[in-house]
């Protein structure tokens, strides 16, 4: 299964996510997602948006630190099998994962 930015949007609640996945997913199963590396000034730039609208600031507050997510992974019974840091168009990390 793959969830395209969608960990940003519940990163608050890592714990009940991967739970949740778990129970939705066979022993073996692959579990491919990305977020964001908020480390890179051209992720920053893209989400700025115009005036008025969410900032970077807020945006980056709902993104999870990578220790915290493979916390939360290692909790919900998912191994990380390979982390892939992509620097073309929005950077960021594509996270492979098998449920144990």
């Amino acid at each position: 299964t793959m969830m395209w930015h969608v960990i940003s949007e519940v990163g608050h609640n890592l714990d009940a996510v991967f739970a949740q996945l778990r129970l939705m997913f066979k022993l073996g199963g692959i579990l491919v997602f990305d977020l964001p590396d908020t480390s890179s000034d051209l992720t920053k730039i893209k989400y700025q948006g115009p005036p008025g609208q969410e900032d970077y600031a807020v945006f980056l507050a709902k993104i999870p630190a990578m220790s915290s997510l493979k916390q939360a992974l290692d909790r919900a019974g998912f191994k990380i099998l390979h982390i892939e840091h992509f620097l073309w168009g929005i950077h960021k990390f594509v996270i492979v994962c098998r449920k144990i």
